[in-house]
């Protein structure tokens, strides 16, 4: 009766431990996910928002602030995004159309 009785405890143990483990690693693999779609948000957030500011109300001030929120969608953008960003800075021309497309970009970088 011994025999079978202490590898069984032993067994439910060590499940126990593995679960354990898959869990913490699970919570940390969701938390981080949570902080870098966070941060993503908020400079795509920023961006938009800067470059609003610095077109209708153009300044220094407000031109740095665009070259900052640009740089941190750098940062934690998907290549997409920051190729449209580059090229809404470089052109004149077509900004709303570029626009667009930088808004859809950072839809589906956010995974809307």
């Amino acid at each position: 009766m011994v025999d079978w009785l202490f590898p069984l405890i032993g067994g439910l143990g060590l499940g126990s431990l593995l679960k354990g483990i898959v869990d913490h690693l699970l919570a940390a693999k969701s938390k981080s996910n949570d902080r870098t779609y966070q941060e993503k948000k908020d400079s795509y957030m920023g961006f938009l928002q800067a470059i609003a500011e610095s077109t209708y109300e153009p300044s220094l001030q407000k031109t740095t602030m665009a070259g900052l929120a640009k740089a941190r969608c750098d940062l934690f953008g998907s290549r997409e995004v920051r190729d449209r960003i580059n090229e809404y800075q470089v052109q004149k021309d077509n900004r709303e159309s570029i626009l667009s497309e930088m808004i859809i970009a950072m839809r589906k970088d956010l995974g809307f």
